[in-house]
This record gives structure tokens, C-alpha cells and sequence, in this order.
């Protein structure tokens, strides 16, 4: 150390400080004092350069994930730069730092030279890359990498310069100086910052939200760590398979009904009457409830629409059909429900609305009519709900020809998916200096507006349109209920409604849907009338949208050799059998998402919920006989009731992703569309 101390590194960078201006513990200090406590405070400012680091980035995050407003999110770009730049530049200094502690002063400069631009150029580009790969379409645009590497070698050349510079003019001053760097002057400002970065951190860390979202790699921390495990993900913890579900058949079969599924896009339980909404908000919904099945407890099994549908119309899970987000072909060989009641004599037919059930992704199979009407896209280049109104007139003058036998009869409304632009007549009367009146769902769209241009994201505003689209889905109900009642097919038939995923508004962080497992996506509205209105009765059991086509195959008395993942509660639809705990399997997120190839699985009974994420080794679980809302989460692991039951389809689910999806090909029209449901970039 004495060798050290005396070195010409310590006299070699004498000429950076006066001795006037240095602190009287360095002032004072003998060389060796000199080296250990730059070497301390080279650890202190790595460290506290890299705690300021994590918290910047982890602001910019929180500020990114509810800044809604904007039409489009290209000013953010900027911003964007400005962040990652800067975080570039900390995580430099930080490891500038930690060469000085480590290789001592005089290497450490030597090295700075080349170093530091390196450092944080290819800071910049990793942070660059992991945000562009965080979008399942993200593409990292190789020029951006290449143009960090040129400003690098830029910076390094011109530190060069300026270095001899100095050098030159240091050589030519007689004052004297020790070896310690002008910024070595203000550890106080350093400890502030520490201690600021620390103190944001610790608080962002008392929200349970936030603490279990950076658990959970929603976060900076989070996702280097989801991608430094991509490669190697955990596996899930081995457990015995579980005892199979109990299934509750009808002891006598209802015989052949005409079955009318009404499926509603993106309707959240909770806005309907029957599960607790006001009166006011959904009368035709209401009326069909109070003689029908009221499912409080049902789960799609994806919140994004194509999966849950090929779900419904096959009674397997997403990673046995392998429909697993939407813009993805249902070519499953399997027999689907209308194929098997084609089979039986049914006349078949389907009236659809959503592009994603358009004709490259093949749902027509079984339907001897099969017509997809598309929307009216709107000089804003967003979706108007035109063409739900046109598959209710197309489905009646369809059911006028078919009546008089048994028919099978699909109809899906888009109203009341995102952008929220009901009928002129059902807009809500808001004041101008209320909005804004634009697609939450898709950020890329240009802002269509309500009243005045707005920019600032309202809850109040979204809640109210969602509701005018609610009412809008409901009045169509009606006329569908009623003219099938005039077509004389009504009374006879199995008229069975349902969403195929709920709508987020701020729950866990999130708006619209398909991106988790919160209730707000996942639970849905699914109310069944039964022929004559047998039985109405209010069902707490938990059940799943799989459940639906083993169910009414067993009540239509239509044997089938093909297993379903789906159980069959056709007793409990009769009141044959009692309630039970039930279950329902749900796989939430892209594929890729969060830079980790991997879903987030979960599963429900009555009155408890556990969900794996297969990405990252957490599990956690909620007790929902006391949080039936699922707001206090705590962590799981193999001992837990459904993890045996959840881990095996995990597993499974997990497997499933080794095999390539299934691929379409779009024309630009239908790219169109799809874009302006959010559905594509």
C-alpha cells in the first residue's frame, strides 16, 4: 500500500484540485488517507448513483403507465430519450466509480477515456432494447444501436482532446494540487441524492401494488430481471395430479332446443344490473335475468377475444386449441359445438362483428352460415359500433327461414369494446371542459372527441361512455329477444349471454383488457335461460367458459367420445346437484410479454384464487371468502390447495409454447381494422 501511495499515480493528477478547496480531511491526509478515502467515496457514489438510477427509471415508469390522454404517444419519444440518456449516463458514472474503488485513480482515467462514452452508450442501447422488446410487435431498430456506437466513439475522441488539453494547461500552472477530482468535492450532494433515491424507492415500495409489481417484473428491476431469465425459466414445482374435477350431470336430458348465444364484447360483470349495477343500466338484461341462470362466479379462460371464443365454441383450454391471443387461426381437428350440432340436425349459423372471428381466422367451421359484417372505420380512423345494429337484422331474417327446427345461432356485438362511441342518442351529457373522448386501448389512434380537445386523462368520462356503450349492447339485446320472441323462437330455445372477457379501468394498474388476471378482465356475465323458463336461480359456483359446451351437449342429450377441459355442470343448471367449490383455469398476458416467454396462470374456486407466473418464480394467492375482490395478495408457493390442480395445466400450458403458432396472412384492410381495436400496431 506505501508503494501505492507513493506512486506517480497520486502526484500524476495533482494539478485537478487547489489545495485551498479541499476538505480538511483530505487536505490534511497522508497519500495512503488520500487513496482509501477516494476509494470510499467511489463506493459511495457508485452505490448511490445506481440507487438514483433505479428510481429515476422507475418514476418515468409509473408516470408512462397512467399517462392515457395523449392521441398518440409519439411526444413521448423524446421523453423517452431524455430518460434513457440520462439513466445512461448515472449507470456510467456508477461504474466509472467503481473502476476508481477497484483499479485505483490513474488506471481508472486512463480508462475513463474510452470507457465511460462505452458505458453509457451501451447503456443506452440495453435499456433501448428492453423497452422495444417489452411489445410482443416490438422491433429493435438496429440504426438506433448504430448511432449510439458512433456518438460513443464521438464522446470518446473529444474526451481525448479535451483531455490533453488540460493537460497542457495544468503543465503550465505552478499551483499546487492533490490527486482528488473536482467532483469529488460534494459528497453531501451525493449523500442527498442517495438518500432522495432511497427514500422515493422505500415509499414507492409501501404501496402494495407497487411492491409486488416489482416483485413481478412490471417494473425497471423487474423486467432486466425477467429477461436475464428468459433463457433459463423456472421450472414449476412437481406435483402429484390432481384428483379429476367432479362432473354433475343432468339426470334426464332437456332433449333438442334451439340454442342462441349471444356473445358481448368486453362487458364487465359488474356492469349489469343483475350482478349490481344500477336498474337503469341494462333493463333488457335485467328482464331476461329475472327468468334465467345468473352465474355470479364465471371466468373466461384468456381476456382477449379470439382465444376466449374458440374456447366457448371448442371446451378446451387456450393451449389445447392453441388460440392463444388474438390475430391467431382456430385450427384445432377437434369437433366444435357447432360442427356436433350440425351433426344432430341443427341449423347453423353465425353473425359476428369482431375482426379477429373474421374470414383468415377461421371460426366457420360447423356454421353453414357464417358472415362477418365489418365495422364503419370513422375519420378518426377508430371503430364505430354501425355494424352491430346489421348482424341483429342479419341473425333475425336468418332465424325467420330456420325456425321451425332446432338451430344453433351465434351472434357477437362489438358494443361495448374500446373506443367507447355510442349512439348519438345514448352519449352522455358532459361538460366541454370534460374529457377526453378517445380509444384507451389503442394509444396509436388519432383522438376522436367528445367536446372540447382534451388531454387529460378522466375516469369519470371513460366510466360514462363505457356505460353509454353498456346501454347500447342492451338495447340490441331486446331487439334481438324480441324478434326472435315474434319469430316464434324464443320460448323454445337455450338463450344464453355472455361477455368473452370483462374491461379494466385502473384495476391493478390497468385499462382495457388482455393484459392480466385481474376480475375486471376476467370475470364475465353469463346468464342462461333455459327453454320455458324451467329455472331461474342465482348460481355462486365457480364455473368457467369451457364449461359451456359439455354442458349443453349433456342437456341437449348429444353423447360425444371427444374429452373437453371443460366439466359438465348440467345438474347444477337443472338443480339436480348442489353448488360446489367449482374451478376456472385462466392464462393471462402475451406470449413474450414482459420480455419473458411465458404466461401468467391462474386459478379460482368459490373461495380461493392462486396464480403462477410461469416467467418469474413467484406464486401468489388470495383468500377470497374474506377479499372476494382480490386486493390483498400474498405469497404462495407448492403447499397451497390449487397449486396441484393449477401447476399440472401450467405445466402444460408452458410446454405448449415450444411449438410454433399458427400463422395468417393479412391484407392491409383487415391490418386496418384490426389496428383500430388495438389489436395490432
Amino acid at each position: 500500500m506505501g508503494a501505492r501511495s507513493s506512486s506517480p499515480g497520486v502526484r500524476a493528477s495533482t494539478a485537478a484540485t487547489p489545495l485551498s478547496k479541499l476538505p480538511p480531511r483530505v487536505r490534511d491526509a497522508s497519500p495512503e488517507q488520500t487513496v482509501r478515502e477516494i476509494e470510499r467515496a467511489a463506493w459511495r457514489r457508485s452505490f448511490g448513483a445506481l440507487l438514483f438510477a433505479l428510481a429515476c427509471w422507475e418514476v418515468f415508469l409509473r408516470i408512462d403507465s397512467v399517462i392515457l390522454a395523449a392521441a398518440t404517444k409519439a411526444w413521448l419519444f423524446p421523453l423517452l430519450g431524455l430518460a434513457l440518456t440520462s439513466d445512461g449516463v448515472v449507470l456510467g458514472g456508477a461504474a466509472g466509480a467503481a473502476v476508481v474503488a477497484t483499479v485505483g485513480t490513474v488506471r481508472a482515467r486512463r480508462l475513463r477515456r474510452v470507457g465511460f462514452p462505452s458505458v453509457v452508450a451501451v447503456a443506452i442501447a440495453f435499456e433501448y432494447a428492453l423497452v422495444a422488446y417489452h411489445h410482443r410487435d416490438g422491433r429493435v431498430d438496429w440504426r438506433v444501436l448504430a448511432a449510439l456506437a458512433l456518438g460513443a466513439l464521438v464522446w470518446s475522441i473529444a474526451d481525448r482532446l479535451h483531455a490533453r488539453r488540460r493537460a497542457t494547461a495544468a503543465s503550465a500552472s505552478s499551483a499546487p494540487a492533490l490527486s482528488t477530482p473536482a467532483r469529488h468535492r460534494s459528497p453531501r450532494r451525493l449523500a442527498m441524492l442517495a438518500f432522495l433515491a432511497t427514500a422515493a424507492f422505500a415509499l414507492a415500495l409501501t404501496r402494495p401494488d407497487v411492491f409486488y409489481a416489482i416483485l413481478k417484473r412490471d417494473s425497471a428491476l423487474g423486467r432486466v430481471l425477467g429477461h436475464g431469465l428468459a433463457a433459463f425459466p423456472p421450472a414449476l414445482a412437481a406435483a402429484p395430479p390432481p384428483a379429476p374435477l367432479p362432473q354433475l350431470p343432468a339426470r334426464m336430458a332437456l332433449g333438442r332446443a334451439s340454442v342462441v348465444l349471444l356473445s358481448i364484447d368486453a362487458l364487465r360483470a359488474d356492469a349489469l344490473t343483475p350482478y349490481g349495477a344500477s336498474p337503469d343500466r341494462s333493463p333488457r338484461l335485467a328482464a331476461l335475468a329475472r327468468d334465467a341462470l345468473v352465474f355470479t362466479d364465471a371466468y373466461t379462460q384468456s381476456p382477449n377475444s379470439a382465444p376466449s371464443m374458440a374456447t366457448v365454441l371448442t371446451g378446451l383450454y387456450p393451449y389445447q386449441h392453441r388460440v392463444r391471443t388474438n390475430r391467431l387461426p382456430l385450427l384445432d381437428a377437434r369437433p366444435r359445438l357447432p360442427e356436433t350440432l350440425a351433426a344432430a340436425g341443427y341449423a347453423t349459423a353465425a353473425f359476428v362483428t369482431n375482426p379477429t372471428f373474421g374470414e383468415p381466422f377461421q371460426f366457420e367451421r360447423g356454421f353453414a352460415t357464417y358472415r362477418y359484417v365489418r365495422a364503419t372505420l370513422g375519420p378518426d380512423g377508430l371503430v364505430r359500433d354501425s355494424n352491430d345494429p346489421q348482424v341483429i337484422e342479419h341473425a333475425l331474417a336468418w332465424t325467420r327461414v330456420h325456425r321451425d327446427g332446432p338451430l344453433f345461432l351465434w351472434i357477437h356485438l362489438m358494443a361495448p369494446h374500446s373506443p367507447y362511441i355510442p349512439p348519438d342518442d345514448l352519449r352522455p351529457d358532459l361538460a366541454r371542459e370534460r374529457g377526453p373522448w378517445f380509444n384507451v386501448w389503442n394509444m396509436q389512434a388519432p383522438e376522436a372527441q367528445l367536446a372540447a380537445r382534451r388531454t387529460s386523462f378522466d375516469h369519470d368520462v371513460y366510466a360514462a361512455a363505457y356505460a353509454a356503450e353498456v346501454a347500447s349492447a342492451d338495447r340490441l339485446t331486446g331487439r334481438l329477444l324480441d324478434g326472435l320472441a315474434a319469430a316464434g323462437v324464443l320460448d323454445d330455445a337455450h338463450v344464453i349471454v355472455l361477455a368473452d372477457h370483462g374491461e379494466a379501468f385502473g384495476e391493478s394498474d390497468v385499462f382495457g383488457h388482455g393484459r392480466s388476471l385481474d376480475r375486471a378482465e376476467t370475470r364475465v356475465p353469463l346468464l342462461w335461460r333455459l327453454p320455458r323458463a324451467r329455472r331461474a336461480a342465482t348460481i355462486t359456483t365457480t364455473v368457467q367458459l369451457a364449461d359451456l359446451t359439455p354442458t349443453l351437449l349433456d342437456l341437449l342429450g348429444i353423447a360425444v367420445a371427444d374429452a373437453r377441459d371443460g366439466r359438465d355442470v348440467a345438474g347444477l343448471v337443472l338443480g339436480d346437484a348442489g353448488e360446489d367449490e367449482g374451478f376456472a383455469f385462466t392464462e393471462g398476458r402475451y406470449l413474450h410479454s414482459m420480455g419473458v416467454r411465458g404466461l401468467l396462470y391462474g386459478g379460482r374456486t368459490r373461495s380461493h384464487t392462486l396464480w403462477i407466473d410461469a416467467g418469474y418464480p413467484y406464486t401468489s394467492a388470495f383468500d377470497r371468502a374474506a377479499d372476494p375482490d382480490e386486493r390483498v395478495r400474498r405469497r404462495a408457493d407448492a403447499s397451497d390447495p390449487l397449486y396441484a390442480r393449477v401447476a399440472p395445466l401450467a405445466r402444460a400450458a408452458q410446454a405448449a409454447l415450444a411449438a410454433p403458432a399458427p400463422a395468417v396472412v393479412l391484407d392491409q384492410e383487415q391490418r386496418e381494422r384490426l389496428r383500430a381495436l388495438g389489436y395490432a400496431q
